[in-house]
């Protein structure tokens, strides 16, 4: 794994929960107070947690889109493997249910953005709704949503993420090793 960069990590080191030898998370909103989250989740409100390094990659993102006078909202980040292995399998319309799983290593987030002041921002479809529009190579939308998701597609990219194919909401930290962690977020805490 690379090393984690910036004073931001260097504070967040204590904040780290060590789950056994393979891996550790730590609490996103510790690492950067100024990344929202989505007022409904899929799994659970107990926190949000991503590997050191894609918690770091994340706050740099953030930072980015602040500058520009905008907001990440974060959706999912880490979800415990069981759970996630479970309502992949029973949701047919998910494109790529590898990728889905990769939640499960605290390695992948599904992110939003929306303007500094809470305006929300147009995007080419609400999130989790798996549709040709979803995809983010899909031209017919209109110009200002097209940009707002290419934004956000560039400044994950230039921040440590890798974009899914097949949504554009779902990216990948190509900084952390990849194992499958199925501690439940109540241990978390």
């Amino acid at each position: 794994m690379n090393k984690l960069r910036g004073s931001v990590a260097v504070m967040s080191l204590s904040l780290i929960l060590n789950l056994g030898a393979e891996t550790t998370l730590v609490n996103v909103s510790k690492v950067n107070p100024n990344i929202r989250y989505a007022k409904t989740r899929t799994y659970s409100s107990m926190g949000w947690y991503l590997c050191p390094e894609a918690a770091q990659c994340l706050s740099e993102a953030q930072e980015e889109m602040k500058s520009r006078g905008y907001c990440l909202v974060l959706y999912d980040a880490y979800i415990p493997h069981s759970i996630q292995k479970s309502a992949v399998e029973c949701d047919d319309c998910i494109p790529d249910k590898e990728e889905c799983l990769r939640h499960s290593c605290g390695i992948a987030v599904d992110v939003w953005m929306e303007m500094e002041d809470g305006t929300e921002v147009a995007m080419p479809t609400e999130y989790d709704v798996f549709t040709p529009e979803a995809r983010p190579d899909y031209m017919n939308l209109p110009a200002e949503v097209m940009e707002c998701r290419e934004m956000l597609r560039d400044v994950m990219e230039r921040h440590g993420f890798k974009g899914s194919p097949n949504t554009w909401w779902h990216f990948e930290c190509t900084e952390c090793d990849s194992c499958y962690i199925d501690t439940p977020l109540e241990e978390l805490e």
